[in-house]
């Protein structure tokens, strides 16, 4: 893409375009997950992913876009890593303030239980995902910034149910609410994740 294209982008990110926005933290998803590669220490790691980092940021992100101004994608970009750096020193003081022998806490589980790969699987329901036709690099940051567009509630059950691998009463307990609550919470964050996974698939494949 362009620079000027790119710039436009920006800007209509900034006016509110949620696809735009998201589009970008496609974009720049592989070099944030580089960045976080080479700067999370074996501490972190040993609780979170750098998924669980560039989430963080990209809710951040979303949430502060709209007081900002750009003069291009230098800048756009260097306050997207600004951000991402930031939640990861909030991520290194989570893991300091750990009781001594505490196991992992907040790492999606990889043991087919739970992971993004089954919260894709989910998704397709059999069929095709909704971000099938992306390169596989880009299908990825699809689902991982779809999770960010999604309400606190819904991306926290979601989190929890699906890529921790935790049962529904124990996500009910961790978010201090019925079971049937939380049954409703992922039902409808599943729905509004698939309509958020094929109106950017639609858009990255229209560019």
């Amino acid at each position: 893409m362009e620079e000027r294209e790119r710039t436009a982008q920006i800007e209509m990110a900034v006016r509110g375009d949620a696809n735009a926005l998201q589009g970008l933290f496609i974009e720049y998803h592989r070099p944030l997950r580089a960045l976080l590669d080479k700067k999370m220490d074996a501490a972190v790691c040993r609780h979170f992913t750098p998924e669980d980092v560039l989430q963080d940021a990209y809710v951040a992100a979303s949430r502060s876009i709209a007081s900002c101004e750009f003069a291009g994608p230098a800048p756009f970009y260097q306050w997207l890593k600004t951000i991402t750096l930031r939640r990861l020193a909030d991520r290194r003081r989570t893991v300091k303030r750990l009781p001594a022998g505490e196991s992992r806490v907040g790492r999606p589980r990889l043991d087919g239980q739970g992971s993004y790969a089954g919260l894709s699987a989910i998704l397709s329901d059999g069929g095709d995902s909704p971000s099938a036709k992306l390169a596989k690099g880009d299908a990825n940051a699809a689902l991982i910034t779809s999770l960010a567009r999604l309400s606190d509630d819904q991306r926290n059950a979601i989190r929890l149910r699906y890529l921790e691998g935790k049962t529904v009463a124990e996500v009910a307990a961790c978010m201090d609410k019925s079971e049937p609550a939380v049954n409703g919470l992922c039902w409808r964050g599943v729905q509004k994740l698939g309509e958020h996974m094929g109106s950017i698939s639609r858009y990255m494949l229209q560019r």
